[in-house]
């Protein structure tokens, strides 16, 4: 993997977090491929905040590349009140992905991710928020405070 690929943060972590979320529906989408069609389902968006003070040598010994960040996960959760309200659907499937994003959880699936990002930390931040709109859609948006690194096996040999 070149360091352009190994760099695209948050493919990786969209990528990754849909595959642990997808056990809860299978309506999983990352941040520009949803389809607003479905419901229940789940849209997934990764940023990346900063860089944290630790970085890794590079070959040449003189060198060093930041191999740690932090960022967010958007988790957008919705459903559809007209059809789904005799289930609850909407707070079961925010409950689901609460579980499946809890720190033991997230470790424990990563590696069936094949990601080259190593997830460190995953907290659910203060701001969850929670509309229905004129469509019978309920919507909330879970975020989550990630800190992440690269994984050492996954740097490129070159560098």
């Amino acid at each position: 993997m070149n360091l352009d690929t190994l760099f695209q943060f948050e493919s990786h972590l969209e990528s990754a977090f849909k595959g642990i979320l997808q056990t809860a529906t299978p309506n999983v989408y990352l941040s520009r491929e949803t389809n607003t069609a479905q419901s229940p389902r789940l849209d997934i968006r990764a940023s990346v905040i900063e860089g944290l003070n630790h970085s890794r040598l590079a070959i040449d010994g003189v060198r060093f590349v930041y191999d740690t960040y932090t960022g967010e996960i958007e988790v957008k959760v919705v459903t559809n009140r007209t059809s789904e309200e005799k289930s609850n659907a909407h707070n079961i499937l925010k409950g689901q992905v609460r579980a499946r994003l809890q720190q033991y959880y997230v470790t424990q699936e990563w590696t069936k991710q094949n990601s080259p990002l190593l997830i460190m930390d995953v907290r659910e931040a203060s701001n969850t928020t929670s509309e229905a709109d004129e469509d019978d859609l309920d919507t909330s948006i879970l975020t989550y405070a990630i800190i992440f690194c690269i994984s050492p096996n996954a740097w490129p040999t070159n560098l």
